[in-house]
């Protein structure tokens, strides 16, 4: 639950819009759940993507998603980071004082290692919620979709689609409808 801010002070808060089903009819379950919901000029939104397999034998997949800007697939606005991206270890702030992220944050290009889950389990990750610096703004009010094609082991050939949406509002604003 939310706490009201005081008036002038900046807090967003984050929530999962909608996550997309499994189109590959994969015995898999993909939950997203937000984490740190209150976003601050100094803390960043989190929201935590479980993948379980609900198989009866152990199954490679690649990693569903690592990062990506929300321009990508929709609206400019906000950036989605792995806390494993060596970038994340350098960010500090959702936004700096003037409204934006830390303009060296660098975009790198990595390839995660696949994981193996056994029948039964589950693998996490976790992401950090930002400011896009090359939108104006600070984190603004809006449905932000993110999608990403990933490898699964005994899945179609060109991968399987994780496309979800993330919802950012302003506490300030009472007539919210995103």
């Amino acid at each position: 639950m939310t706490s009201n801010p005081t008036p002038g002070q900046f807090h967003r808060n984050l929530e999962v819009a909608q996550i997309g089903t499994n189109p590959a009819n994969l015995p898999l379950t993909v939950d997203l759940t937000v984490s740190q919901e209150r976003i601050t000029r100094e803390v960043p939104g989190q929201v935590v993507l479980t993948v379980t397999n609900d198989g009866n034998s152990p199954r490679q997949i690649g990693r569903p998603f690592y990062k990506g800007a929300s321009v990508e697939h929709g609206p400019q606005g906000i950036l989605l980071i792995s806390v494993d991206a060596p970038e994340a270890r350098s960010i500090d702030l959702a936004c700096t004082g003037d409204g934006k992220t830390r303009e060296n944050l660098a975009r790198t290009e990595e390839y995660p290692i696949p994981s193996t889950i056994d029948s039964g389990e589950a693998v996490v990750y976790e992401f950090l919620v930002i400011d896009d610096p090359t939108h104006p703004g600070c984190l603004p009010p809006n449905r932000y979709r993110f999608t990403n094609t990933f490898t699964v082991e005994g899945g179609p050939d060109g991968g399987t689609d994780l496309t979800f949406e993330l919802r950012i509002t302003d506490p300030n604003c009472s007539a919210d409808t995103l």
